[in-house]
């Protein structure tokens, strides 16, 4: 309902210009909003019973507009791509895996806190060691309280001990939310020296990386976890791991056009 309600001003004026008689005069009037009270009166009631008898044009009309809405986002998220294209994919202070060499980058932004992101990371994970022609970008990018930015703060540390993958796999696969403890817990089972993690977060390299993600998300339009960037794709939010097999052809797809 609310959604009808959002579109129904934008709906009705497209109703009008579809059953007004179409001629010069009737066009200027309604480009014009020049109508009295009178023919207001008689628009309403046409568009009411039009309405009432074809209810299938509401949902058509907001099926469309939603279409061009999330067209022009996409155009605007490659535009902001493009712009920004060596901070998102080259980033010294973001880890890279899968094939460093690959064909196609996906980009994650996540939090270790976030469902979605420890949902999805099996998926991604298949994805990454079945296709071994996809290079992946991790970036840290903390939302969800002061234990999350303590997580995100030691997975960058822990680079310092080459143990970045294992720990963030570690944090990825931990059940349910993870306080300050736990997390350094998990960093002790994972072979972290906790004494050199612990100095290493204060750097401000870290302190620079989170700032950095956090910058890019908003250059991006991401306002919460997970969110990807899969060549030249956005995606805003939580995908199955289908839906991102099909992202990533899309992507190759694209990227082989541009070549060509």
């Amino acid at each position: 309902m609310n959604k009808l309600l959002t579109y129904l001003p934008s709906i009705s004026l497209l109703i009008i210009l579809l059953i007004l008689p179409i001629n010069s005069l009737a066009q200027e009037r309604v480009a014009s909003d020049q109508f009295n009270e009178i023919e207001k009166r008689a628009i309403e009631e046409i568009v009411r019973d039009y309405i009432i008898e074809h209810p299938e044009v509401l949902l058509e009309s907001i099926s469309l507009m939603e279409q061009r809405q999330q067209e022009l986002r996409q155009a605007q998220a490659e535009k902001a791509i493009r712009e920004n294209a060596d901070e998102i994919f080259n980033a010294p202070t973001s880890f890279v895996g899968g094939n460093v060499d690959g064909n196609i980058t996906i980009v994650e932004f996540f939090d270790y806190n976030c469902g979605y992101c420890k949902q999805g990371f099996p998926g991604m994970m298949n994805i990454i060691n079945t296709d071994k022609n996809i290079r992946l970008v991790l970036k840290e990018y903390p939302v969800l309280g002061p234990e999350s930015i303590v997580a995100a703060r030691a997975a960058i540390a822990s680079r310092k001990q080459n143990k970045y993958m294992a720990f963030h796999t570690a944090l990825m696969k931990a059940k349910g939310k993870l306080s300050e403890q736990r997390i350094f817990d998990i960093a002790k089972d994972t072979g972290i020296n906790i004494k050199k993690l612990k100095d290493d977060m204060q750097s401000p390299e870290v302190d620079a990386t989170i700032e950095r993600n956090h910058a890019l998300t908003e250059l991006l339009g991401i306002d919460g976890t997970p969110g990807y960037v899969i060549g030249n794709i956005l995606v805003p939010g939580f995908i199955p791991e289908e839906g991102l097999k099909a992202v990533v052809f899309q992507a190759r797809a694209n990227k082989e056009t541009v070549t060509n």
